[in-house]
């Protein structure tokens, strides 16, 4: 039997997505029961996006162009290829001319990628992950403000000596006076820390 490259992809494809949904206890009560209406919104509408565009882009209705199949001839034929040999069973691709290979419905690839697509929204798509998405449009918009303004540690120091302390200050840190004496800054600001990016 002669089976499409859709049919086998597909195949693997709705697998690994029941897999996942097991593997991740998507079935459980406890997962279902924490699931917030915005976060099931949320998991609908980005779906449903990428299944249309996933249906859209891809050629549903049309057979696939290779086929695989198991051979225990000696003889091929002009368009088959032996991928992998065991013993006298040869793993063959071959072109579809005839388009006789089994291929899925249209209808089966559109749940696939359905069953597909939630699985990995009902996992990826969390509480966390929508406040970040709702916060996007604030960052993108104050995307300017979101550094530190630079610090000019020497500017400030002037700013606190008292008039004529400069001299002092530098035989103080020359290390020719141990002391700064009058010329010490008497209160200290409280240093305002930034919490933006630097």
């Amino acid at each position: 039997m002669r089976f499409g490259l859709r049919f086998i992809c597909l195949g693997i494809l709705l697998g690994v997505s029941l897999f996942l949904f097991w593997y991740w206890r998507l079935y459980a009560t406890d997962f279902l029961i924490e699931l917030s209406a915005l976060r099931v919104f949320a998991v609908g509408l980005i779906a449903g996006f990428l299944i249309l565009l996933f249906h859209h882009r891809s050629r549903t209705r049309v057979k696939s162009d290779f086929y695989m199949t198991l051979s225990m001839q000696k003889r091929l034929e002009s368009d088959q290829l032996s991928l992998l040999s065991l013993g006298k069973v040869k793993l063959l691709l071959g072109e579809n001319r005839t388009a006789t290979a089994l291929d899925w419905p249209a209808w089966m690839h559109m749940l696939v990628y359905v069953v597909l697509i939630l699985v990995l929204s009902l996992k990826l798509i969390d509480s966390h992950s929508l406040s970040l998405l709702a916060e996007m449009p604030d960052r993108w918009l104050n995307d300017e403000k979101q550094y530190c303004p630079e610090i000019d540690e020497e500017a400030n120091a002037k700013k606190q000596l008292p008039p004529g302390c400069e001299l002092i200050l530098r035989a103080y840190r020359l290390g020719y006076v141990k002391k700064l004496g009058d010329c010490e800054p008497k209160s200290e600001e409280e240093k305002q820390w930034c919490t933006l990016r630097q």
